[in-house]
């Protein structure tokens, strides 16, 4: 009986190590799975800003001008 216990108490342990190695391997391919998407989306709004000139330099002066205090579509004196 008491050996059925330890042996019982063991393959318990071993399942509880198993789903905890799962656990942090998932965590880990998540992380690391949300880095590749935040750094795809980085290239992305990089690539919108600087394939149109235009879209990058409104945006550039939209930020300045808000930074000077003026609203940006109102008419720069």
């Amino acid at each position: 009986m008491e050996e059925q216990l330890r042996e019982m108490d063991h393959r318990a342990d071993e399942h509880l190590a198993d789903e905890q190695k799962r656990n942090r391997d998932l965590i880990a391919r998540m992380e690391r799975e949300k880095q590749l998407e935040i750094e795809n989306y980085s290239i992305r709004l990089f690539l919108i800003f600087f394939s149109s000139p235009c879209t990058f330099l409104h945006f550039w002066a939209g930020n300045h001008l808000l930074f000077l205090g003026k609203n940006p579509g109102s008419k720069v004196a």
